[in-house]
């Protein structure tokens, strides 16, 4: 068998069949080209035949190496058989029923044809593995089907603690998110977590999230162990025994590295530090009165009973040392020195660890805030405990162990409605000031308090509820009609002005002099700032032929809704006598017009005689009769274009 290339091989010995038959079989063919020609020799020579008999040498593999590799792909494949032409392209494919994956093939020589495993992104299996070609058929040929089966096999490269690449370590209680970076993970069935320490480890159940990803978190190492490093292993088994371990395989395509190969660079890719903490927030107490020694307990995990420990407190430039003792794994007590001091702000506590070598090692807060502790002052009294809603009145605090350099704040506590302040004026230690803030809440008990934000302050012994109430600044109109602002009367309705009113109760205006007094029906506020109320009909308590005007005071009464007591009065905005009176008069009535004063010199016309505007400016009734004025009053009417019966004038201003 020869191909063009002068490349031949010869087949086994064979003997004829009869005269006019042999057989022969095909050599291994170890060259590129498949299109070859068939010489019959003899021992004599060449025996003459057809011409060049044109044969195809089927391309054919028969064994690969290796038989397995890493899911994420990157390992090369080398596939040995026959017949591969470097002018043909060839492919690898790697199925699982209906899954599958593919690489281009490169052809090294004619027995031998390499690829790369292409990413296998799913769970890990047993693959079949083929060699194929658009352009010739390939086939395998083999006793050991084994060859056509390929491993795709599961590790991981790098575990990423609480989602951050900088982080390699968490509590020794335990409950750090682990993210384990990797592939062909199964998410039919959990993993393991296992630290390990020499004979030492603590191990959490892991979950699949993916085929890259997987899940677990630390478990508690210091309930047993001292705190440490420790070395991170994956497990397919959820529960013990653990016997087959995922490979750990730091990135490489070598599923045989193992955790214990480690090194210094890439340590934190498959190690955990587990360490001692305190929590600032929950360790307690953190305040305490002046002059007072007291003992701080230090709440946290994996204290040890044989380690020796420091506790530091410090604030602006002091520093103070105090005694530690081990109570148990998750509790130290911290005995601080006697105080002589008041209204310390923010002592902040630190931790040490004093190991054997004479070091001193900070033990981690692991709170979300620092800890702190005051030495505080506090408040007894304020005066007066109520003020009107406008603001602006000055209300003295007294108390002990205020700061000349502190912030404080009167607080007025609204409820639903919040908090509102007041900045406060340090006057001595026992004695601060501050002023009621404008109020813009319905609420009217509130609770009262002084907060500083460098200090606790001990309140008063009983709440407070701190009285606002509502005041009436001005009023308008004056002046009214003395048939009221209901009924036939022209008063316009008179609004009041203030603040702090509320629309869940009543308020009445009340009218008084000396001898008569009359109110409005009660209404609901208007607004927060506003109540408006119609003035009584005055002719009903008084005899109004004895004056033709009366003046009276104005007040304002509060009412709770239903018209119930008690009934308050609403404080005046001032005490000048002059600055509340309304004066009742008899208000100009609205002239009449009749039909019969207007004539239709011109269809679509009319006009009025030039006598009847001065009758309207004179203030004259229809009858002749003069209306009583309070005061000038311009009046003005409307002249209609109509016919008919309709009416000849609006009923339009007055």
């Amino acid at each position: 068998f020869e191909d063009g290339l002068s490349n031949d091989a010869n087949s086994s010995l064979v003997y004829p069949n009869s005269t006019t038959r042999i057989e022969c079989t095909s050599p291994w063919w170890k060259f590129s080209e498949n299109q070859t020609t068939i010489t019959v020799y003899s021992d004599t020579g060449i025996i003459a035949g057809p011409g060049n008999v044109t044969f195809f040498i089927y391309h054919r593999w028969v064994s690969k190496h290796p038989d397995s590799g890493v899911a994420k792909g990157g390992t090369v494949i080398t596939f040995v058989g026959s017949g591969f032409h470097t002018r043909t392209q060839y492919f690898c494919g790697f199925y699982r029923g209906d899954e599958s994956v593919w690489a281009s093939a490169q052809v090294l020589d004619g027995s031998h044809v390499t690829c790369i495993s292409p990413p296998w992104n799913t769970d890990a299996d047993v693959l079949e593995v083929v060699l194929e070609s658009t352009e010739v058929t390939v086939e395998f040929v083999s006793d050991d089907q084994i060859e056509s089966n390929y491993e795709f096999l599961q590790g991981w490269d790098l575990a990423i603690f609480d989602s951050s690449a900088s982080v390699s370590d968490g509590p020794s209680s335990g409950g750090t998110n682990v993210a384990i970076v990797g592939y062909g993970f199964d998410d039919a069935h959990n993993y393991s977590c296992v630290f390990r320490l020499g004979n030492d480890f603590a191990q959490s159940v892991a979950w699949t999230v993916r085929y890259d990803l997987v899940r677990c978190l630390t478990p508690s190492w210091s309930t047993d162990f001292a705190p440490d490093t420790v070395a991170l292993e994956l497990y397919n088994e959820s529960l013990a025994p653990f016997e087959t371990v995922v490979p750990f395989t730091n990135g490489s395509i070598d599923e045989n590295v193992n955790a214990s190969v480690c090194s210094s660079e890439d340590i934190r890719a498959c190690t955990f530090t587990f360490f001692q903490y305190w929590l600032s927030a929950v360790s307690h107490p953190r305040a305490f009165p002046a002059r007072e020694q007291e003992t701080i307990t230090l709440v946290g995990f994996g204290f040890q009973a044989d380690w020796k420990y420091e506790c530091e407190l410090s604030w602006r430039d002091q520093r103070v040392t105090g005694n530690v003792t081990y109570v148990n794994l998750t509790h130290l007590h911290c005995v601080t020195p006697e105080w002589d001091y008041r209204a310390v702000p923010n002592a902040t506590i630190e931790l040490f660890y004093l190991p054997s070598t004479g070091q001193r090692i900070t033990v981690r807060d692991y709170s979300e805030s620092s800890d702190t502790f005051e030495v505080f002052g506090g408040y007894t009294a304020i005066s007066p405990s109520n003020a009107s809603a406008k603001g602006g009145e000055p209300l003295a605090v007294t108390g002990f162990g205020f700061d000349v350099d502190g912030s404080y704040t009167c607080e007025f506590d609204a409820g639903p409605d919040g908090v509102f302040n007041s900045t406060a004026i340090v006057l001595s230690s026992t004695e601060i000031n501050c002023t009621m803030p404008v109020w813009t809440s319905t609420q009217r008990l509130v609770v009262f308090r002084v907060s500083e934000p460098n200090y606790n302050l001990e309140g008063l012994a009983e709440p407070v509820d701190f009285l606002v109430f509502p005041e009436w600044f001005t009023y308008s109109p004056s002046i009214g009609d003395r048939l009221g602002g209901s009924n036939a009367g022209l008063s316009p309705i008179v609004t009041i002005t203030g603040v702090g009113f509320d629309p869940q109760r009543d308020y009445s205006c009340v009218f008084s002099n000396a001898t008569f007094t009359a109110s409005s029906e009660p209404v609901g506020a208007n607004t927060f700032y506003s109540v408006i109320c119609a003035p009584p009909i005055w002719d009903d308590v008084t005899s109004w032929n004895d004056f033709d005007i009366s003046e009276t005071a104005i007040s304002l009464i509060e009412t709770e809704v239903g018209g119930g007591l008690p009934r308050t009065a609403v404080f005046s905005f001032t005490e000048e006598e002059d600055q509340n009176n309304f004066t009742f008069v008899q208000v100009n009535r609205r002239p009449s017009f009749m039909g019969s004063a207007v004539r239709n010199t011109l269809q679509g016309q009319s006009f009025a005689f030039p006598g009847w505007a001065y009758d309207i400016e004179q203030g004259v009734q229809e009858d002749g009769t003069a209306v009583g004025v309070e005061r000038s009053q311009a009046l003005s009417f409307v002249i209609l274009h109509s016919t008919g019966s309709k009416a000849f004038f609006s009923d339009g201003p007055h």
